[in-house]
């Protein structure tokens, strides 16, 4: 059944916590830019299932996020001479985080 292993984390949480999630958080990797549609109504679908089975009406916001690794894509700081946020070829520095694309479901 779509969806089973979603089911039984949330049984977990709440067998830990006593409560249903307020928001689930779905990180998901490995999928090519044409899989993305797919892969979001399927997995959102069976997600969404997995709550209403706990309780009619259960539907937490979902936050689903798609973490790519290859991409062609630059990002520049504004100020290239600012060694503060820059390597010295003018990159940003590793550990900044940014969102290109984000929207709660």
């Amino acid at each position: 059944m779509p969806g089973e292993i979603i089911r039984e984390l949330l049984l977990a949480f709440n067998k830990a916590t006593r409560q249903k999630p307020q928001r689930i958080i779905f990180y998901r990797d490995g999928i090519s830019d044409g899989q993305f549609y797919q892969v979001q109504i399927y997995e959102l679908d069976a997600i969404r299932k997995a709550c209403a089975s706990l309780e009619p009406g259960y539907q937490p916001p979902i936050t689903f996020i798609v973490v790519k690794k290859r991409h062609h894509i630059r990002l520049l700081p504004n100020n290239h001479n600012d060694r503060n946020h820059t390597d010295r070829s003018g990159n940003i520095l590793p550990g900044n985080t940014f969102a290109l694309l984000t929207f709660d479901i």
